[in-house]
C-alpha cells in the first residue's frame, strides 16, 4: 500500500519492494548518511510523502499510456476510432471495438495486399464478412517516369504517367437473426475503414450473393437491384 502515516496508516499483506518503498529508499540514500531515516523521523515522514506523490504521477501515467495501447485503451476508445474513421457497431463489445482499432492501426505501413485487407474486415464485419471475390491487384499499364517497384505491391514500369483502376468486390451476408438496420450499419463501415489503407487507382464496393444462379435480371428478387451479385 502506501506505508504508515495518515491518511494511510494500515498496510495489508507482506510485500517488498513495492513502488513506494522503491521511491522511499531512493529519496532516504540521496539524504546521505547525516541524517536520520527511521521510521518516527521528520525526514521519513517526509520522504514518505514525497514517494506517495511521485506513485501517484507514476501510476497516472501508466494509465494515460493505456490509452494510447489498441489493447488496454478504455477512456480514449471512442476517440481512436473517430481518428481512424472507425464507426463501431453499438453490439459490439469494447474487446472487438479495440480489436478493430488495433488491427487498423498495424495496417499502416504495410502494403494493401488482399490478406491485409481481408484481416481488417474479418475484425471490424464479424460473421457478415464472407470473402474478398475480386481482387485485382494487378495494375494493368501502370507508368511512371523512371518506374518504381512497391514493396508487396506493384512494379511500376518507365514511360509517361497512366494507370488504370482495380476493383476489389467485398462478398458479404445477412445472418438470418440479424435485422435490416444493424446489417446496413455495419457494412455501411466499409468506407471509412478502407478509403485511407487502399490506394487510390482502387475502387471496392460491397455485394450478397444472389440467391439465383447465373448472370440475369430477376424481377421480385429482394436487393436484385442494389446489392445482389450474380455469379456469370
Amino acid at each position: 500500500m502506501t506505508g504508515s502515516f495518515n491518511p494511510s496508516p494500515q498496510v495489508f499483506g507482506d510485500s517488498e519492494n513495492t513502488v513506494w518503498e522503491i521511491f522511499l529508499n531512493a529519496l532516504n540514500q540521496s539524504d546521505g548518511d547525516a541524517l536520520n531515516h527511521e521510521v518516527d523521523s521528520f525526514n521519513y515522514a517526509e520522504n514518505l510523502a514525497a514517494s506517495r506523490v511521485l506513485v501517484d504521477l507514476w501510476s497516472t501515467n501508466i494509465r494515460l499510456s493505456y490509452q494510447f495501447d489498441p489493447n488496454l485503451m478504455t477512456d480514449f476508445l471512442s476517440r481512436w476510432e473517430s481518428i481512424l474513421g472507425i464507426i463501431p457497431d453499438i453490439n459490439q463489445s469494447d474487446n472487438q471495438r479495440r480489436q478493430v482499432v488495433a488491427t487498423k492501426i498495424s495496417n499502416y505501413g504495410k502494403a494493401p495486399i488482399q490478406q491485409v485487407v481481408t484481416d481488417l474486415l474479418r475484425a471490424a464485419l464479424g460473421e457478415v464478412f464472407v470473402e474478398i471475390i475480386n481482387s485485382d491487384y494487378t495494375v494493368a499499364n501502370m507508368f511512371i517516369p523512371g518506374g518504381a517497384v512497391i514493396p508487396g505491391g506493384a512494379t511500376l514500369m518507365d514511360g509517361d504517367w497512366s494507370s488504370t483502376t482495380a476493383y476489389i468486390a467485398i462478398l458479404v451476408e445477412q445472418p438470418i437473426d440479424m435485422e435490416d438496420d444493424d446489417f446496413y450499419r455495419i457494412v455501411g463501415n466499409i468506407d471509412s475503414l478502407l478509403e485511407d489503407v487502399l490506394p487510390a487507382w482502387t475502387n471496392f464496393n460491397w455485394v450478397r450473393m444472389s440467391e439465383d444462379f447465373g448472370a440475369g435480371f430477376y424481377l421480385d428478387t429482394e436487393h436484385n437491384l442494389d446489392n445482389q451479385y450474380f455469379d456469370v
